[in-house]
């Protein structure tokens, strides 16, 4: 989060796996981990809808522009690269 804030992408950390799909997700990564006999960390993004589609919506919703969004992704993939090299730096030959 701190690679996205200074990015001045607002994030935070959420400890609920939210409706179905996220918990579908995050369970199925937990199950794979486990059956592959894995030691890695695992979780899910939960975006916001963009603002150029929210403007369209008939009600308010928490948004952030595209730009923002793919940024925020791109930025999430790095993270999680760079900690998979590390992981896997880790590991006995």
């Amino acid at each position: 989060m701190r690679r996205l804030r200074a990015e001045g992408i607002p994030a935070r950390l959420s400890h609920h796996a939210g409706t179905f799909p996220h918990n579908y997700v995050s369970y199925w990564a937990s199950r794979e981990e486990d059956r592959l006999g894995l030691d890695a960390p695992a979780g899910s993004i939960l975006v916001p809808i963009s603002s150029e589609i929210a403007a369209e919506m008939d009600r308010e919703v928490l948004s952030l522009l595209a730009s923002a969004l793919r940024r925020a992704v791109e930025v999430a993939i790095e993270v999680a690269e760079g900690s998979a090299r590390v992981h896997l730096d880790s590991l006995p030959p």
